[in-house]
């Protein structure tokens, strides 16, 4: 059913949850996205690596 998408919805959320949680300024529980929140979202585009 999800065959191949699975990746790109993790991605999708992981980018949603940055942009209500440093963007719009709303706590999301059980979330914590650090002051580096652009390593956050390159990383989710698959462009980043940890370092």
């Amino acid at each position: 059913m999800l065959e191949g998408k699975k990746t790109y919805i993790i991605a999708a959320m992981i980018l949603l949850s940055v942009f209500v949680e440093r963007g719009l300024g709303i706590d999301v529980p059980g979330i914590e996205i650090s002051d580096n929140w652009g390593l956050v979202v390159m990383n989710a585009l698959g462009l980043g690596t940890p370092a």
